[in-house]
């Protein structure tokens, strides 16, 4: 279950889905992520985007021993298709598809992208995307939404306070 590439530089996708039907592999519907499920994947994505551990819900172990039990829940078992190695979940619903995504958190620390995936840190976006910068740097999940309104943000301020 290795991360595809993509032609753009950086994929967004929300970790904020509550309530949002999400579709499994075997075509049935899930309701939602578990909010201590998606808080723990926000945590350790922010991890990855330097972000402290002061902005996170729950800290880094924490939120590896609630992945660590989203993937026993999901009963994760290896599968050899042709296609290459996966871990696949044995349930299904909400179960399985909190197992394909501790399931592929798995694959990127096995593959090197781990690092590359990271959360938006501005507070009302929260997105997950993968970072497709030569350097690894990227910090926003959109310069032209995200960054640039973080920018106009400091830069009020900053004039602010100078009086101006």
């Amino acid at each position: 279950m290795a991360l595809e590439q993509a032609p753009s530089t950086q994929v967004a996708v929300p970790v904020t889905v509550s309530g949002a039907q999400m579709a499994a592999r075997d075509g049935s519907s899930v309701m939602g992520l578990e909010p201590g499920d998606r808080e723990a994947l926000r945590t350790l994505l922010l991890a990855n985007n330097g972000e402290p551990e002061r902005r996170a819900c729950v800290t880094p172990a924490v939120a590896r021993t609630v992945l660590e039990a989203a993937a026993g829940r999901a009963e994760l078992r290896v599968s050899f298709p042709p296609e290459g190695p996966e871990l696949v979940p044995a349930r299904a619903g909400v179960d399985g598809a909190l197992g394909r995504v501790a399931a592929a958190a798995f694959a990127a620390m096995l593959d090197g992208s781990w690092p590359r995936l990271k959360a938006c840190p501005r507070e009302p976006c929260g997105w997950a995307f993968y970072d497709r910068s030569s350097n690894a740097s990227a910090i926003w999940c959109s310069m032209a939404v995200c960054g640039g309104r973080a920018k106009a943000i400091a830069y009020y301020r900053r004039r602010r306070a100078a009086g101006g």
